[in-house]
């Protein structure tokens, strides 16, 4: 099965998340990680792949 695509999550001047609108610092990671890109590519597993990604 071939991975969907999916817009990259940003962080906007206000410091959140362009998916969910969350402050960054809020996207915890299982590693530990702190990141709105780390933090939903956990949520979407191997299921999607981030846009900008690919090339």
């Amino acid at each position: 099965m071939q991975p969907m695509l999916v817009p990259a999550p940003e962080v906007n001047a206000l410091g959140e998340c362009t998916w969910c609108g969350e402050l960054e610092e809020l996207h915890v990671a299982p590693d530990g990680e702190v990141g709105v890109r780390a933090f939903h590519r956990s949520a979407l597993g191997g299921s999607a792949r981030f846009i900008d990604e690919i090339g």
